[in-house]
């Protein structure tokens, strides 16, 4: 998914710098989150769930309708922070994918027959994709919230989480990403912002 919004971007808006390819990819990945997470929520297919929340009828069947909805997810949630955060923890500091990539490029074109250029390139440091990292904090934000008076034990499971992704990123910042742009805060304050307040 997030491959194809940054094809969007750059081939049909055709946006010309990367922060606003990476504006562009964090807003719509962000909505493609929270649709996620209230069909999770509501458990059913979209049109559905849109069938009995429009239809009309009081206002009281709609959020009976809603949180009606809420406990039966919890332990879906519960499962998907923990093996999310901790498998991604793990794949972060290893960095496996990226070795595989180059493993897999160096199988098929071997140093000998690159360019100068080509190993330049191999050489420049990764940087950090915000569309693509920051949708998924946000989610489990918004999970966390959601339910937190219900489930007081979803706490201590976005703690770890959070926790562990504080200790995670902050290395990886420090010693393998380095940014080869400069956004100006759109991404991670006027979007980032908006979304967590709505």
């Amino acid at each position: 998914l997030y491959m194809a919004i940054v094809a969007a971007a750059t081939h049909w808006i055709r946006f010309k710098s990367s922060p606003e390819v990476d504006a562009y990819t964090y807003k719509w990945h962000q909505l493609f989150q929270f649709a996620n997470l209230w069909l999770i929520l509501m458990s059913g297919s979209l049109f559905n769930q849109l069938d009995a929340f429009l239809a009309p009828g009081p206002l009281e069947e709609k959020l009976q309708l809603v949180v009606g909805a809420v406990p039966g997810a919890s332990m879906f949630f519960v499962n998907m922070i923990l093996v999310g955060g901790l498998g991604s923890f793990g794949m972060e500091l290893s960095c496996l994918p990226t070795y595989g990539v180059t493993l897999l490029m160096s199988l098929l074109q071997p140093e000998a027959a690159r360019t100068q250029r080509m190993l330049d390139d191999a050489k420049t440091p990764p940087s950090i994709l915000w569309g693509q990292q920051i949708p998924p904090f946000v989610f489990v934000f918004l999970v966390t919230v959601m339910y937190m008076p219900i489930v007081p034990l979803m706490e201590a499971f976005a703690l770890v989480y959070f926790g562990g992704s504080y200790l995670v990123w902050k290395h990886q910042c420090l010693h393998v990403y380095s940014q080869s742009f400069e956004g100006g805060g759109l991404t991670t304050w006027e979007s980032l912002f908006g979304f967590l307040m709505s």
